[in-house]
């Protein structure tokens, strides 16, 4: 048997798969976030707080780096920490902090019973059981309404 074979099998095993490397970031890359407030603001995404000092800013990833998240956003030192690969979620229990959630639109339901439309307001209106059995008795004698007969005397 010939060993090279096996050789070139282990080698494959040996290789592991390259890593993305994190990009860090620069003094003069922090401090051109921080020049500009209207560009990027000073607010923490984690805790909605107003970032005071150069020294405490971070970029946090809104979506855990080693989770394969690639958009930043600005945090405190701490709170980024705190965050660690956790999700916005997870820390916003763990610091009591009530999230805002999205209203989903809410289907229309038709409402029960039976209902009219007031041509005055142009609304629906549900119709009373008295004044529906009036309505049947007066169509049952013809009252409110004309007959062609007496139209034409």
């Amino acid at each position: 048997m010939d060993p090279s074979i096996f050789d070139s099998g282990f080698e494959l095993l040996k290789t592991k798969p390259s890593k993305k490397k994190r990009k860090t970031l620069t003094p003069a890359q922090r401090i051109f976030v921080w020049e500009r407030p209207k560009l990027y603001g000073r607010k923490c995404s984690i805790c909605h707080e107003k970032i005071t000092k150069l020294s405490d800013l971070e970029l946090d990833h809104t979506k855990a780096y080693s989770k394969g998240g690639t958009r930043l956003a600005l945090s405190h030192k701490d709170c980024n920490r705190l965050k660690s690969s956790g999700s916005l979620g997870k820390i916003h229990r763990t610091l009591g902090i009530k999230s805002t959630k999205k209203k989903s639109p809410r289907k229309k339901t038709r409402p029960k019973g039976r209902y009219w439309i007031n041509p005055l307001p142009g609304r629906r209106e549900r119709l009373d059981d008295e004044l529906l059995g009036e309505a049947r008795k007066a169509k049952k004698l013809g009252v409110g309404s004309f007959r062609r007969s007496e139209l034409y005397d």
